[in-house]
């Protein structure tokens, strides 16, 4: 394993260029030879192939932009959260600091070193929302098309896990104030050793992913080490085959659940220090409860987006899962914790109605395509919907209501929401924006992908498209 890995990292010898090119006659009758037999391993022919944009996003990043992104974003959320616990959010003063100190010692503020109590509660954590996803009520839900046509089941009962730990954690706080309101205390002192062991554990899970893969011939490997372990070996990994051992679709549903469990454990720390919860703070809690709840509510939806459909689960997901959801998107209430703020009345009435522009948009977008796909006859703003037909049977291209507004639309309204998130703590520092800031970046980056992979499977009724529809998220403007 060791041997073969570093061929792919190389990539430079006879070895990497033949028995490890995943198109190879050699190793596919090697594969198939010596494929072990074991429990563990899925099930994975419907991974046989990497299309679509899981195909096409090394066009985008590479290894060398893996290794950065995978050094680069692990440092930002340490800075961001020493940035707030010990200077107030203001990123100057953290910089200033960190240049004064030297690499080590900056190393050694940034990253503490994981006590007990930050082990105990993250492994905690994640075993009781397991047993949770286990046992409590669900349905199963048929999953959208693979790239091989090829569909999933998915155990689906996030809202009653969702509702269970916000029920446990209330009960917690009427019935023991002041235990609650002492591990409040204790959770935040050591916020910065939970997201370390955090980070521990997330480059952890997506090495054991690449292992199994590896070690059981699961997936369609890219041949190279780098862009497997950070993209990862397979599309859907299980393990047994089993629902409630579905990695990407745990990790998706938890990390909404946690921001949620931190937003309301911040509250109420808040609301015991000073007697009252400030304005800002209950109405950055209430838009990350709505978006929470929202999205539980309709938890089968986000299994026709490309995370589920197109991208392989590696470190980026199982980061951006278990770090940017629950900690990165949670600096508003740190910063709103540190800086507490009391909105005019016409002020916080504002940002309402800017958040929920941004959520009609987002939601209607979303659901004029898929009742398009599903619901034959549809009407869209009380007219049959426009077409553009492809050469892909059953595939035409969607040109009315907000589709013919914007090629993305939906991304638009998501962004109007992100940034949302930031506005009540009335700053300009960047932690309360850092919503609104990333998903900016990761938009463009996905929404440039998926032009380039429409482009390659549509052809000229995507070029046709792009000359109807000229603008890609903002009409007028982009």
């Amino acid at each position: 394993a060791f041997w073969t890995s570093w061929c792919r990292i190389c990539g430079d010898n006879e070895q990497s260029r033949t028995s490890m090119n995943p198109r190879s006659p050699e190793r596919a009758n090697r594969i198939k030879q010596s494929r072990p037999k074991s429990p563990v391993a899925l099930n994975n022919n419907h991974h046989a192939e990497k299309t679509g944009a899981s195909a096409e996003i090394d066009r985008f990043v590479g290894p060398i932009g893996a290794v950065v992104m995978m050094i680069a974003l692990p440092l930002l959320t340490q800075f961001l959260w020493f940035s707030c616990s010990a200077f107030g959010c203001s990123e100057y003063n953290t910089i200033s600091f960190l240049w004064d100190s030297g690499f080590v010692r900056s190393l050694e503020a940034l990253f503490p070193n994981p006590s007990l109590f930050s082990v105990q509660v993250v492994v905690t954590y994640f075993v009781a929302q397991w047993l949770l996803h286990v046992i409590m009520p669900s349905a199963t839900f048929l999953g959208y098309a693979l790239p091989d046509g090829t569909r999933l089941n998915y155990k689906v009962n996030g809202l009653y896990c969702l509702l269970t730990s916000i029920t446990i954690f209330a009960t917690a706080a009427y019935l023991h104030p002041i235990e609650t309101s002492t591990f409040a205390a204790r959770y935040i002192k050591d916020f910065g050793r939970v997201l370390v062991f955090t980070q521990m554990f997330s480059f952890g899970v997506a090495g054991f992913l690449y292992l199994k893969g590896f070690l059981y011939r699961q997936g369609n490997p890219s041949g190279n080490f780098i862009v497997d372990y950070f993209y990862g070996y397979e599309m859907n990994p299980r393990i047994f085959d089993t629902l409630s051992t579905d990695f990407k679709w745990f990790f998706e549903g938890r990390a909404l659940i946690q921001w949620e469990l931190h937003a309301l454990l911040i509250g109420y720390l808040q609301y015991t220090q000073l007697g009252y919860l400030p304005s800002a703070m209950l109405l950055t809690i209430l838009l990350h409860s709505w978006y929470c709840f929202h999205y539980h509510v309709h938890e089968t939806h986000v299994l026709s987006m490309v995370d589920f459909t197109g991208d392989h689960m590696g470190w980026m997901l199982t980061w951006g899962n278990n770090l940017v959801v629950p900690f990165l998107y949670l600096m508003p209430e740190l910063f709103l914790l540190a800086h507490p703020r009391t909105l005019h009345p016409l002020v916080f009435a504002g940002i309402v109605l800017l958040f929920g522009f941004g959520y009609y948009l987002f939601s209607q977008a979303n659901t004029q395509k898929r009742n398009f796909r599903t619901s034959p006859g549809y009407k869209i703003w009380g007219e049959y919907p426009r077409i553009i037909e492809t050469e892909t049977p059953g595939k035409p291209l969607l040109v009315s209501g907000w589709w013919g507004v914007a090629r993305h639309i939906n991304y638009t309204g998501d962004l109007i929401q992100a940034w949302c998130y930031g506005l009540p703590s009335m700053s300009l520092c960047v932690a309360p924006f850092i919503n609104g800031i990333f998903l900016t970046g990761l938009i463009l980056q996905r929404e440039g992908r998926d032009h380039h992979w429409c482009h390659l499977k549509y052809g000229r009724a995507w070029e046709e498209y792009c000359r109807r529809v000229p603008y890609r998220l903002i009409p007028g403007i982009y």
